[in-house]
């Protein structure tokens, strides 16, 4: 369901989840799901939830980044001072490099990769010189692993820090395309959508297009479960209201 295009289309929203693929997560990343909708998909199915993430992503970096550069020295400064941490590894949650890779040449010496190129080379190809200079295979693949070998041993140790689930309350970027969500938004959503599924349809209304309001109506899921509830249902929970759609 999470990959049905059409179906985001429908919600308003860049991705969809199942239910038994929300309740996989992490508390800290369900706290920023909201559930969408509750429905039975067939007769044989059972009632299910369905969550999204609200994330914005056309999210304008390069504009936040231009805001950026209109601050003050000090913060300028400041920026500066953890860029450089950051390099060298000193900054919470950044990648330290242990030490500088180097490359390897096809002669088997170390470059910084400055060399140059000769564009020509005198080679002498005759049988006699080539079986002088070409080793036998044997000792061409003994070569070639001690090559490979010294290569990785020049390779950079780069540490990761572990992850942990921190990341959605600290990761900068993670943080700026939720932006456009509040607290207030998820409150309102959550009471209306409890209505919603009790049967309280008037309030369940009321909240989703408070939510609208505080959207500049650019709200998909309000949208979407509103006009449901107008279309399918004629604005009025009906009869006999099991708190979910059947789509069967």
């Amino acid at each position: 369901f999470a990959s049905s295009q059409s179906s985001t289309k429908e919600y308003g929203v860049p991705l969809l989840m199942s239910e038994p693929f929300y309740k996989l997560l992490s508390p800290d990343v369900q706290k920023w799901c909201r559930q969408v909708d509750n429905i039975k998909k067939s007769a044989s199915d059972e009632v299910t939830g369905i969550y999204t993430y609200d994330v914005n992503p056309d999210y304008d970096f390069k504009l936040r980044a231009l805001l950026d550069t209109k601050t003050t020295g000090a913060d300028k400064h400041a920026r500066k001072t953890i860029k450089k941490d950051y390099h060298r590894g000193s900054v919470s949650g950044a990648p330290h490099v242990v030490h500088k890779k180097k490359r390897l040449t096809t002669s088997g010496a170390l470059s910084s990769g400055r060399e140059h190129r000769s564009s020509k080379a005198n080679v002498d190809l005759s049988p006699i010189a080539a079986k002088k200079v070409l080793p036998d295979r044997g000792e061409a693949d003994e070569a070639g692993s001690k090559a490979v070998a010294h290569s990785l041993e020049d390779a950079p140790e780069i540490i990761l820090p572990p992850f942990t689930t921190g990341l959605w309350m600290q990761d900068p970027d993670v943080l700026a395309m939720r932006s456009h969500m509040t607290d207030t938004i998820f409150e309102y959503w959550d009471k209306g959508m409890h209505s919603f599924i009790s049967g309280n349809w008037d309030d369940a209304k009321g909240n989703f297009l408070h939510v609208l309001k505080l959207t500049d109506n650019n709200d998909g899921p309000s949208k979407n479960i509103l006009r449901h509830m107008e279309e399918d249902y004629g604005g009025i929970a009906p009869p006999g209201w099991l708190g979910y759609r059947d789509m069967s």
